[in-house]
């Protein structure tokens, strides 16, 4: 994707994506149901928390169930 203000091109997921979580945006947009005075950045991290945690969950929960041991050790544990 390119990036009009920086000029470059930027990748649609992963690292250093376009379009990137806000972090840096100076307002934020207040739906109708949401509290007005919350901090919407303090909320964005926890909901990015909350996902990455179930993430991890579910991988380790997969591994498990694929028989790949206690799933701590990651996907590609180096062979014994």
């Amino acid at each position: 994707v390119w990036n009009d203000e920086t000029q470059q091109w930027a990748p649609r997921y992963g690292y250093k994506r376009a379009n990137d979580d806000g972090a840096d945006w100076p307002i934020m947009e207040v739906k109708a149901g949401d509290d007005p005075n919350a901090d919407p950045w303090t909320l964005r991290k926890q909901e990015k928390k909350a996902r990455v945690d179930k993430n991890e969950t579910n991988r380790v929960r997969n591994v498990q169930r694929n028989g790949g041991g206690d799933g701590l050790k990651g996907m590609f544990a180096p062979a014994p």
